[in-house]
């Protein structure tokens, strides 16, 4: 099909023309022009407005479309994001660019990643690490050992929650959205029960395991452990898994990969290491307050740091083992059909 505005040749399904992005319409429609003519003036909205890249487009599927204003493969206008299609944005207004399509990356490429994403949306970040630091916070001001406890669980639920709210924020970002305090603390609260349920279940794991450090199978079980089901908070938020699924799904995950990803665990973990130990040997001394204070701060900070990471990791596992990309996990991340279930 010949376009009657520009005079491009497009193909017979086309809806859009993929040169200058207007209507197409059949030679019986319109009168056809030679090619060269310039577009009407009526269509001037359509060739100004701001050219998108989807991953996906969403009339006809084909992927790696280029920048443009319409499908080059089937003539479907681009300039609005489409349901389902995974737009790759132009720069903000910060001057700040888009995420990058996902591939294979190594330990500096992750690095890199987590630091541009938390200097982006540190307010969003900082402002979910710190909500189940208040608990403990609010501890310091009633010292029974009953009120003590009370805090401690709702600390670790909120901590579950707030795990989750991050990676919900992270898989914003590379859904094309822009990631909110509110919506991913909601998001994740959708999915609260199995959350907590999957955190308990691990510290026991952790804890069993360092008891047995007595007998020096201990602390390597501990570390097994900690790598081998790192990746269930993603596994629930973005794939929506139940407690067994989701730690059958980090443990299949990690096959293969575990001394890779327990070297790049260790080097994230080792930036938090040393303010980590000052604050314990500040609690342990003279001004116990001041170290709770200091702790809290690094947890906040922390927090965010580990799981940004870790859910960069995820996609990244997920890139290597499986045909996963932005039009997939946009796929599951606007999924409503969420289930809060334990199991």
């Amino acid at each position: 099909m010949r376009c009657s505005h520009c005079g491009s040749d497009n193909p017979e399904t086309a809806r859009f023309c993929g040169n200058c992005g207007l209507p197409a319409v059949t030679p019986n429609e319109a009168p056809e022009v030679q090619p060269g003519v310039q577009p009407e003036e009526d269509g001037q909205d359509l060739r100004e407005a701001v050219a998108l890249s989807p991953v996906i487009c969403p009339n006809c599927g084909a992927t790696g479309i280029p920048k443009g204003n319409a499908c080059a493969h089937c003539g479907n206008i681009l300039t609005n994001y489409a349901r389902g299609a995974v737009p790759t944005r132009t720069p903000d207004s910060d001057g700040s660019s888009p995420p990058p399509a996902f591939e294979p990356r190594r330990l500096g490429d992750f690095i890199s990643e987590t630091i541009r994403l938390y200097r982006l949306h540190a307010r969003v970040f900082l402002s979910i690490a710190v909500l189940p630091q208040l608990p403990g916070l609010a501890g310091l001001a009633i010292p029974y050992l009953a009120a003590e406890v009370a805090f401690t669980i709702i600390g670790l639920v909120l901590a579950a929650i707030a795990q989750g709210a991050v990676v919900f924020a992270v898989a914003a970002v590379y859904s094309g959205s822009t990631p909110s305090t509110g919506e991913s603390y909601r998001r994740a609260s959708q999915l609260g029960i199995t959350l907590v349920v999957s955190q308990l279940f691990l510290l026991i794991l952790l804890i069993s395991s360092l008891a047995l450090a007595v007998f020096l199978i201990g602390i390597p079980l501990f570390f097994f452990f900690l790598v081998l089901l790192a990746f269930y908070p993603q596994a629930i938020i973005v794939e929506k898994m139940g407690v067994v699924a989701s730690f059958r799904r980090s443990a299949a995950l990690v096959k293969g990969d575990w001394w890779r990803l327990f070297g790049i665990g260790c080097c994230y973990g080792l930036v938090l290491a040393v303010p980590l130990v000052l604050a314990l040997m500040l609690s342990g001394g003279a001004n116990p307050m001041l170290g709770v204070l200091v702790s809290a701060l690094i947890a906040t900070v922390g927090m965010p740091w580990m799981f940004i990471g870790a859910t960069l990791v995820y996609f990244d596992l997920r890139v290597r083992k499986e045909d996963f990309t932005l039009a997939t996990l946009a796929g599951e991340t606007q999924n409503g059909e969420i289930t809060n279930r334990p199991g």
